[in-house]
């Protein structure tokens, strides 16, 4: 079984991700949509590195050729 490795953060890219989400659904104008898909991708590019850190970590030397896959 795979264990995330012992850190914290997981919820503060949640956070981001539905930030940017609830500020772009009612955003009237140019300015706030970009700033808020900006935070969405922030929250979702943590999410995806925490999952490819842990995803390396449980697979050791062959998580690029697994994870590529």
């Amino acid at each position: 079984m795979l264990q995330a490795p012992a850190r914290r953060g997981g919820c503060a890219r949640l956070r981001r991700r539905a930030a940017g989400a609830a500020g772009f659904a009612p955003a009237p104008g140019r300015p706030l949509a970009p700033a808020a898909a900006f935070l969405g991708g922030l929250g979702f590019g943590g999410i995806d590195h925490g999952l490819s850190q842990l995803f390396a970590v449980g697979f050791g030397d062959r998580s690029t050729a697994l994870l590529n896959a």
